[in-house]
């Protein structure tokens, strides 16, 4: 596959090392995602996001081709309205966070940061297996 330049130099700048995880969060047709795989040495995760099912099956194909199927996790999701989501979770974080350090007790802050946080992690994880 005739790689275009930007995913190339993106790909090399990046150059993540074997054991790695990491999101590409337009990654159709493939490329880079496949080189970021060659690169790691097929050690490690890539999550790979694009908006349409054809799109992350052509992911797929060009993974199983290139035979880097088994690092390469390809989703269906609009990253950008996953990042909105993310974004718009993690100020109510802040938020929740800064009032609490100014109305509680530090056992009772404690107790809320570490709610918070769980609840963060989920939707964290929610995400990732969108």
């Amino acid at each position: 596959m005739l790689q275009n330049l930007p995913s190339i130099v993106a790909a090399q700048v990046l150059n993540p090392a074997p054991g790695s995880r990491v999101l590409d969060m337009c990654a159709a047709p493939g490329g880079k995602t496949t080189l970021l795989a060659q690169i790691m040495g097929g050690q490690g995760q890539i999550v790979a996001l694009d908006r349409t099912h054809a799109k992350v099956d052509d992911i797929a194909a060009l993974a199983a081709e290139l035979g880097c199927r088994d690092c390469i996790q390809a989703y269906k999701t609009d990253s950008t309205k996953s990042v909105e989501k993310l974004d718009q979770e993690l100020q109510k974080f802040q938020q929740l966070l800064q009032q609490q350090w100014l109305d509680e007790d530090p056992w009772q802050q404690q107790q809320a940061a570490q709610s918070s946080s769980r609840k963060l992690l989920l939707l964290l994880q929610d995400a990732e297996n969108a």
